[in-house]
Formats: C-alpha cells, sequence, structure tokens
C-alpha cells in the first residue's frame, strides 16, 4: 500500500513539474507584452477600445460557466456549465473575440487572471469559451474575457 501511495505521489508531482513548466514556457513565449502601435486612433500603444464598449469592463456575469467581462451590453447565451471532475484547481483567464454576427473567433488563455499552470484546465476552458454565442453587432470585432474558477471536489 506504502508502494502504491508513493507511486501515486511521485506521479503526481511529475504532472504538477510539467505544468509548471508549460507555465514558464507561456511566460517565456512574449505572452502580455508587446510594443506594437496598437489599433485606433490614440496615437499611443495598445489598442483603442470600442466606442459603445462597457468602460468599467465588467458586463454581466456568467454564473456557473464563469464571469463575462468587456462585452458591454452586448448579450450572449450561456452554455451549459463546463463539468472538470479533475483533481485541480485555480482560475483560468480565457481572452476571447467575437465577429460582428457574435461567433466567438478566438479563444486564448491569458496569464492576467490565470492562477493555476494546468494546461488541461486552460483547455478546457478554451473550449468552453468557444460554445458562447453573442448578439449581432456593428462591430467588426469585439474582445473581452472570461474568467473560470476551478475548484477542487476531490
Amino acid at each position: 500500500a506504502k508502494a502504491k501511495a508513493d507511486a501515486a505521489r511521485k506521479a503526481r508531482e511529475a504532472k504538477e513539474k510539467a505544468d509548471r513548466d508549460a507555465m514558464t514556457d507561456l511566460i517565456g513565449s512574449g505572452l502580455g507584452g508587446g510594443s506594437g502601435p496598437g489599433k485606433g486612433n490614440t496615437g499611443k500603444p495598445g489598442n483603442e477600445g470600442q466606442s459603445n464598449g462597457d468602460p468599467s469592463g465588467l458586463g454581466s456575469v456568467g454564473g456557473g460557466s464563469g464571469t463575462v467581462r468587456g462585452f458591454g451590453d452586448r448579450g450572449y447565451n450561456r452554455p451549459g456549465p463546463l463539468n472538470d471532475n479533475s483533481n485541480s484547481s485555480g482560475k483560468v483567464s480565457v481572452e476571447i473575440c467575437v465577429d460582428s454576427s457574435g461567433k466567438v473567433i478566438s479563444a486564448k488563455t491569458t496569464l492576467s487572471g490565470t492562477t493555476t499552470p494546468d494546461t488541461n484546465l486552460h483547455r478546457k476552458a478554451e473550449s468552453h469559451a468557444r460554445t458562447y454565442k453573442f448578439a449581432a453587432s456593428s462591430n467588426p470585432k469585439q474582445c473581452g474575457t472570461i474568467l473560470y474558477d476551478f475548484k477542487f471536489r476531490g
């Protein structure tokens, strides 16, 4: 029994190390930085916001599916909850962009707001974020975030 427990502990530690290494690779890949001119008319780095966007960036709250921010009063469907029965916990922040029809055109984990290096949780959150459908808008592209809070269910 002790040998089995030791083997399980070593496997868990190896997975945690692999997850930490993956997060280190993400950080080292240049995510979150940037020095380009951005898009908009301000002449400053970064992208100018939408004129009809929510200046607080808070938008609506999306129950068990995650907290949606940055879409102002643009409505969206609330897909079913993300079911996860892994042994991991932590928050995963996913930046999503939608087109004028309301379709999610990109979903990517961001370091800002993400507290877990578990790449399986990152993938689950990104996949679930792609199932959202937003209301149509005259904005050709609008981006915001969904923050997922995974709880260990042990």
